[in-house]
C-alpha cells in the first residue's frame, strides 16, 4: 500500500468536527469498520504528523489525516546535541523534541498521551517482565534517544516532577545527582517558573486561586478541602488570555505544584478545560457540557524557568501550542467570529 491522504485532501471538515477517528476513515474513505480499526491499531493512521493508535480520537476541523505504508521505514536517529537545541520540530520529526541539553539537564517538550515516568507504587507493584510490555513513557524515549545507538548503554535520568499523559509540554529531567538534587530544592521551595496553557468551557475568571487540596473531596475525586494533616496548599495564578463564545483560552501560572492543581481549581470554580472528564463538575453535581470537540485535557505546559545548577544562571524556556490545540484554538476563535491573538 502506498502513501495517501484519506478522504480527499486529508483534512477533517467543519461539520465532522467531534467525530471519531474511525468514523472519519469509515466515512471519508469508504473502509469497514474492522479496516478502520485495523489500520488504526497498527499504528497506520497519523494525525497532523503524529502516529494516532486511538479508534476513539475526536477530531477537530483543519486536521489532517494520512494513512502510512506498510513498509515505512523508521526516522533515523538525529544526532546528540550540545547546548541549546534548535526549536525546529523538523528537524527531529519522528523523535522527541529537545529544547536544552548539557551535562546536568535535558529539557523536552513532551507529546500528549504520554506517560512522564513511573511512579514509585507501579514500579514496585509490576514485575520487570510486566513493565516491557507497557507502552513507553517519556522517559523511557528519552534514554532511548540520548543513547548513542542500540547495544549502548542507557544513560541515567532523575526525573523531577511529571505532567499528566494528556497534558504536553515543557519538562525537564536531571543527568546527575548532583543536579537532580538542587533542582529538587527549587522544585521543592517553588522557585521554578512554571505557565501553563488551557483552553476552558465558559469564561474564566482571571485572578489567584488559593485551596487546600485533599485527596478525597467526598465524591472519589481530589478536590478543595478542609486544611488538616492529608491536605496540601495550593495556588494558581489565572490570567485571561482570549474570551471566545462560551469558552476561553488562559494562562496558568504555578505558585505551588499540587497534583492535578490546575485541572482541579478551573474545574471548581466552574471553567474545567475542554477535554476533561474527571474535574469536569461540582461536589455531587453533573458534569458540566462540552460542546468543544476537544480531542484531549486541553492543557499545555507553555514555559518553564529554573535556576541552572552549575553556574547559577536562570534559563526558561517555550513551547508553542501544539498542533491539536492550536487547530482547537482556532476552530473556537472562527465559532465566534473572531481572530485568534498572535501567541504572548
Amino acid at each position: 500500500m502506498e502513501r495517501f491522504v484519506a478522504g480527499g485532501d486529508g483534512l477533517v471538515k467543519d461539520e465532522e468536527s467531534g467525530w471519531s477517528l474511525a468514523r472519519w476513515l469509515e466515512t471519508r474513505h469508504a473502509l469497514g469498520p474492522r479496516r478502520a480499526r485495523e489500520l488504526i491499531a497498527r499504528n497506520k493512521i497519523t494525525i497532523d504528523e503524529t502516529v494516532c493508535a486511538d479508534s476513539g480520537r475526536r477530531l477537530i476541523p483543519g486536521q489532517k489525516i494520512v494513512v502510512l505504508p506498510e513498509t515505512a521505514a523508521s526516522p533515523q536517529r538525529p544526532p546528540r546535541p550540545k547546548g541549546p537545541v534548535s526549536p525546529n520540530p523538523e528537524a527531529t520529526r519522528g523523535a522527541l523534541r529537545l529544547l536544552h541539553l548539557d551535562d546536568d539537564i535535558v529539557v523536552v517538550d513532551k507529546p500528549a498521551n504520554i506517560t512522564t515516568h513511573r511512579n514509585t507504587a507501579e514500579l514496585a507493584e509490576r514485575k520487570e517482565r510486566e513493565l516491557k510490555y507497557l507502552p513507553p513513557t517519556l522517559f523511557d524515549l528519552l534514554r532511548r534517544q540520548l543513547s548513542d545507538g542500540p547495544g549502548s548503554p542507557m544513560p541515567r535520568l532523575w526525573p523531577l516532577h511529571r505532567l499528566d499523559n494528556e497534558t504536553s509540554g515543557v519538562v525537564v529531567f536531571a543527568l546527575n545527582p548532583d543536579a537532580a538534587t538542587f533542582l529538587a530544592k527549587q522544585f521543592r521551595e517553588h522557585t521554578i517558573g512554571r505557565r501553563y496553557w488551557g483552553l476552558t468551557r465558559g469564561i474564566a475568571q482571571p485572578g489567584r486561586i488559593a485551596t487546600h487540596l485533599v485527596p478525597e473531596r467526598g465524591d472519589g475525586r481530589r478536590g478543595s478541602g478542609e486544611e488538616g494533616p492529608d491536605s496540601r496548599h495550593a495556588i494558581t495564578h489565572v490570567r485571561l488570555v482570549q474570551a471566545f463564545d462560551g469558552f476561553s483560552w488562559v494562562e496558568c501560572r504555578l505558585e505551588t505544584g499540587r497534583t492535578h492543581q490546575i485541572r482541579i481549581h478551573l474545574g471548581e470554580a466552574g471553567t474545567p478545560l475542554c477535554g476533561e472528564k474527571v474535574y469536569d463538575r461540582p461536589l455531587h453535581g453533573a458534569p458540566l457540557p462540552d460542546a468543544s470537540g476537544a480531542p484531549r485535557i486541553a492543557l499545555h505546559a507553555r514555559d518553564l524557568e529554573l535556576t541552572h545548577p552549575r553556574d547559577g544562571k536562570r534559563l526558561a524556556w517555550k513551547s508553542p501550542w501544539p498542533q491539536d490545540l492550536y487547530r482547537l484554538s482556532r476552530y473556537l476563535a472562527r465559532q465566534a467570529d473572531a481572530s485568534l491573538i498572535e501567541e504572548s
